[in-house]
């Protein structure tokens, strides 16, 4: 188990090693790109055997998209990569103060929605749907665990609406 745990924190920390030598301008496709990458590492190598990935119902959504997920556990915002979109997501801001997580996510472009306004929040959603980005919230805040679904917020749902772009919500269970 530690040998496998010291093989994934290699792979992890790839991206996080990649960042620090892009300049500024490509490095947020590229982060992105690297954070699909790491999403499917973590999904497919760390967690497996005891986690596998099945895919029920309609299709995702065609171009950008703006995609709610309910949230379960840790690894949810790892799921997000099995979507295999560029995307942004809106993240809770203690993961943003993490040293490599919150790094490669800054770089990433991925929105602290804790520190920022509506509006902000808004511009930046169009700025990167207009690019083809689509955007990832998980509109219960935090993590319900094995709780009941909790109460959705309703910023993910307003900005879909006043951007006019497509909400495909996604159910997780089993994790």
């Amino acid at each position: 188990m530690g040998l496998w745990t010291a093989l994934v924190f290699l792979l992890e920390a790839l991206p996080f090693l990649v960042g620090l030598c892009l300049p500024p301008k490509p490095r947020g496709a590229i982060m992105r790109r690297l954070a699909l990458f790491w999403g499917m590492v973590t999904i497919h190598l760390a967690a497996w055997p005891w986690i596998r990935i099945h895919r029920i119902g309609a299709a995702v959504v065609p171009g950008p998209a703006i995609h709610v997920f309910n949230h379960r556990s840790a690894f949810d915002a790892f799921l997000a990569a099995t979507l295999a979109k560029d995307l942004v997501q809106g993240v809770n801001g203690w993961p943003m103060r993490l040293p490599l997580l919150g790094f490669a996510a800054r770089q990433a472009g991925y929105l602290d929605i804790t520190c920022m306004t509506h509006e902000e929040i808004q511009t930046r959603a169009e700025e990167c749907l207009s690019q083809g980005i689509s955007m990832v919230f998980f509109p219960e805040g935090h993590r319900s665990g094995d709780a009941p679904l909790q109460p959705f917020r309703s910023g993910a749902f307003r900005l879909a609406r006043e951007l006019g772009v497509p909400l495909q919500p996604i159910v997780i269970t089993g994790n």
